[in-house]
């Protein structure tokens, strides 16, 4: 687990999409391991489908930008 990692969500600045799905990456990772405690792995958990969370606003932003853009295009 990197530095970032130990972070709350809330302290990453940018809402880096990527940054975002590595936390969800390396924790799945992590949980297959077998290296920690099941309140580890809880609180691992928790990061990561928090992650995953804002992750899928970040997708469904730039998606719904996409068709903003292309609508705007094509009238």
């Amino acid at each position: 687990m990197n530095c970032k990692e130990n972070k709350n969500l809330d302290d990453i600045k940018t809402q880096d999409f990527e940054e975002y799905m590595s936390i969800v990456t390396s924790t799945l990772e992590d949980l297959e391991s077998d290296d920690m405690g099941l309140h580890e792995s809880l609180e691992r958990y928790k990061l990561a489908k928090e992650a995953l969370i804002k992750a899928q606003k970040i997708l469904e932003n730039a998606k719904q930008e996409f068709y903003e853009l292309e609508n705007k295009d094509n009238k």
